[in-house]
This record gives C-alpha cells, sequence and structure tokens, in this order.
C-alpha cells in the first residue's frame, strides 16, 4: 500500500514515515541542509495541520542535537544572544535554520520578551556568575554585557508591564540554606 503525498497529514508524516536521528553530526553540513529543505517541505501545509505535528518536528540546536522548537530562543535578538550563550544545553537553533526564523516562529521559537523568557534569561546570568566563581569563565567583560542586556530589556520593556499592575512572578529570588 503506498502513501499519496497529498493524502498525508503533517502528523502521519512525522509518526509513520520520517526517521529523524536524535542528534546530527556538527560536521555534516549536508545532513542539516537536507533536514532544512525537508523543513521548508514541511512548512507548506497549512499551519493548523503542522501545529498539531508539533510534537514531533524537531529542529537541531547548536551542538546538532534535535530539540522541539518550543524549547529554542531566536538568537537574533540581542538579551537572548547574549545572556544564553552560556547555558548548559545550547538554547539556539542551528545558524543553517536562520533563514526559516519566520516559520519557526509560528511554530513556537521563542522571540517574545516576556516575563517568562526573562526569568529564563536571569537564571543563566546568575548560573553564569555562579561558573565563573568556580572556573573563571566567562569573563568578567562578557557578565557585565549579560547584565546590562537584562537590565536594558527590564528598563525598556518590563518595567512597563510590571507598571501597569501586572504582578510578575519572582525571578531574581532563589533559596538558600543558611548553615545556622
Amino acid at each position: 500500500m503506498g502513501w499519496e503525498a497529498k493524502n498525508v497529514s503533517p502528523k502521519a508524516m512525522m509518526e509513520k514515515v520520517v526517521q529523524i536521528p536524535p542528534r546530527f553530526d556538527r560536521d555534516n553540513e549536508a545532513q542539516f541542509i537536507a533536514y532544512k529543505d525537508f523543513l521548508k517541505d514541511m512548512f507548506r501545509y497549512p499551519r493548523n495541520e503542522l501545529h498539531h505535528a508539533e510534537i514531533h518536528l524537531l529542529l537541531p540546536d547548536r551542538t546538532g542535537t534535535m530539540r522541539r522548537i518550543s524549547e529554542l530562543f531566536d538568537d537574533t535578538i540581542d538579551i537572548f544572544a547574549t545572556s544564553l550563550t552560556y547555558t548548559e544545553r545550547s538554547s539556539f537553533p542551528h545558524p543553517t535554520f536562520w533563514t526559516l526564523f519566520a516559520d519557526l516562529r509560528e511554530l513556537g521559537l521563542k522571540y517574545d520578551i516576556n516575563l517568562p523568557n526573562f526569568q529564563t534569561c536571569a537564571l543563566a546570568i546568575e548560573q553564569a556568575l555562579q561558573t565563573f566563581q568556580v572556573t573563571a569563565t566567562p569573563d568578567p567583560n562578557t557578565l557585565m554585557n549579560m547584565s546590562d542586556a537584562a537590565f536594558n530589556v527590564y528598563q525598556d520593556v518590563l518595567k512597563e508591564v510590571t507598571r501597569l499592575g501586572i504582578e510578575p512572578k519572582p525571578y531574581w529570588t532563589y533559596t538558600r540554606r543558611s548553615n545556622h
């Protein structure tokens, strides 16, 4: 029994037809390009059909590890590019896919500067500071740039949201155990 392309939904294609490896070889650019071409074909489907397949539609991060699109950030947004560079797992799509960002945003790529995304950035800065205290990396200038980017976003974008009476979740607070 053959599959006719016009009768196959994106969800069925992802579940029954396409085998995607969990990781791409970082040095095999042909793998990334072939997958980019596949995604371009998938983006021709109506968006409502793609949203049903979203949990199966993966994207390689900068290390080649396949991730849900909704786990990754648009690194053309300054605060994300600055503060999420040193996260343990890559926070950004592989550069091969930059030309698809408009489509990827519709499918969950994080690009909004909102409180949850800001919180992620603030936590990444805190982790980078803790790493610096142990390993001296990233360098102090990088840490300053990360902090400046977060402060500027707060001043320019989020301060107005909090002024309007929307209560943000505490993002700079964390629990510490006392030694007493």
